[in-house]
């Protein structure tokens, strides 16, 4: 106790220099509570980021590998259903899913897109447009989601509807959807009725064109420019219940060897996943489910990573930012200790004839340091939660605002205000994520017992270093000498 009234009383004696180590304590403590601020929303940001793209799984087939298989193995190998896409998508480790499907179709009624009516002047006569041979494969491409918010074309904005809207995901009626230029080449409107067909030419399917979008992609880059069926602008949309009613026709008219040898006409999936450490566990679940060793385990997870690099900087320059701090701080806080060791020399030799051992004079000048960073670490704590708030604000701001402006862009594209993508909740039951209005717009930045902990350490870290410091200065110096050179 005499001790801490003794370390007391020289704190108000020399208020000036203790007042300047209280100042930089209290600047560190703040820089300290705002990196590590900074910090928890970066790791925030980070985690909502994986939450909303999660690792993207996908399947494909080896059709090489498959080729030079044995008869009993082409025999076995059993391809890709959507009861099986289904049954994976059901694991617990999913947290969302979706399937297409396609096919080629053709028609007597209307005439697809040819490349060279995009990128040749309209004036000039095109001799080899009455003559262009009709693709084996079809003029068109018919596509239907299980879920078309997944629709890339249209999130990244190169397609848009600009009349009528995308085909819902629960509709079931024969409906579709066409570009543009596909709509111009036909003098085809909202409404209309064209008429379809696959491998038989007798039966045919109707469909009415209840969208219309913008293709703003450029044909020149198509590596499948020769192949009317893969020009962007010939590709259709309709639903699931459309699209299967062909695909089985086609099944029926389609040799059981070509079925071994491919997948289902253009179905595919991709899965996300729960956690992204979880990739390998979810291989070994559909392998075990029946996956045939012939189909690769894809995923995006170097393209999420190198997405999330920008907001893994903002950490990590956080972090940078306190460990420079500290250092600058205890440099600084060491030389100040050293300037008071040396004026306050003839003190300790006093201190020291009277009969007070070098501990207690240590303890002394160790007591006066640790009160000043503990009245620091109050104030800088206050001032640093105060100011962790904007601070944490601004970070998010622009993240928050392209966010936003992204969903809505997307909205747009698909010609739905409301057209919102579903994700799952634990239960494996579909829900609706929020709209873009929905999204807060600063991120509540609290002072948890974990942070004060830590800010404890910084500063108490500083109070060591200034401690070992003086002790040793201390320890150099002999009482008689101090007293006789004065």
């Amino acid at each position: 106790m005499y001790i801490i009234k003794n370390a007391w009383k020289s704190i108000t004696r020399a208020k000036g220099r203790n007042i300047l180590i209280g100042i930089i304590i209290t600047i560190v403590t703040i820089s300290a509570c705002i990196s590590l601020a900074i910090n928890k929303s970066s790791d925030t940001l980070v985690n909502s980021y994986k939450n909303n793209n999660p690792i993207e799984v996908s399947f494909q087939l080896d059709p090489s590998s498959l080729m030079n298989a044995t008869t009993e193995e082409k025999e076995s190998f059993e391809t890709l259903t959507v009861d099986m896409i289904e049954e994976y998508g059901n694991s617990s480790l999913v947290s969302d899913y979706y399937y297409t499907l396609e096919a080629s179709m053709s028609s007597d009624e209307i005439n697809p897109v040819d490349y060279s009516t995009l990128t040749v002047d309209e004036n000039a006569e095109n001799e080899n447009d009455s003559n262009r041979p009709k693709m084996d494969s079809g003029d068109f491409r018919l596509t239907a989601y299980s879920d078309f918010s997944y629709l890339e074309d249209f999130i990244s904005g190169t397609k848009k509807i600009t009349e009528g809207s995308m085909i819902e995901k629960d509709n079931t009626e024969n409906v579709i959807v066409i570009s543009e230029d596909l709509a111009e080449e036909n003098d085809l409107e909202l409404n209309d009725t064209i008429t379809l067909y696959s491998n038989d030419e007798d039966t045919t399917y109707k469909f009415e064109i209840i969208g219309i979008y913008e293709d703003t992609s450029d044909v020149s880059e198509d590596s499948f420019a020769g192949m009317t069926s893969m020009n962007s602008r010939n590709q259709m949309y309709t639903n699931l219940t459309s699209l299967n009613e062909i695909l089985e026709e086609q099944e029926d008219t389609t040799s059981e060897n070509t079925k071994r040898m491919m997948s289902r006409n253009g179905l595919s999936a991709k899965f996300y996943l729960n956690d992204n450490d979880t990739l390998d566990e979810f291989e070994d679940e559909v392998r075990e489910k029946g996956l045939s060793t012939y189909y690769s385990v894809n995923t995006n997870e170097s393209e999420t990573l190198a997405t999330l690099e920008p907001i893994q900087n903002i950490s990590n320059f956080s972090m940078t930012f306190l460990i420079v701090i500290f250092i600058v701080g205890a440099i600084v806080l060491t030389v100040i200790n050293l300037i008071n060791i040396r004026e306050r020399k003839y003190e300790i030799g006093v201190l020291r004839a009277i009969g007070m051992s070098k501990l207690k004079v240590t303890a002394q000048l160790v007591s006066e340091i640790f009160i000043v960073s503990i009245i620091s670490l109050l104030i800088g704590t206050s001032i640093g939660t105060l100011a962790s708030q904007p601070v944490a604000n601004m970070m998010l701001k622009g993240e928050i605002e392209s966010y936003k402006e992204e969903v809505s862009n997307t909205q747009n594209n698909f010609g739905n205000g409301n057209f919102q993508r579903p994700s799952m909740n634990q239960n494996n039951n579909p829900i609706r994520k929020m709209a873009a209005t929905d999204y807060v717009d600063s991120l509540s930045v609290s002072i948890d017992i974990i942070t004060i902990i830590q800010l404890i350490c910084v500063s108490m870290s500083l109070t060591l270093i200034s401690g070992i410091v003086a002790v040793l200065s201390i320890n150099k110096y002999e009482p008689n000498k101090i007293l006789q050179n004065r």
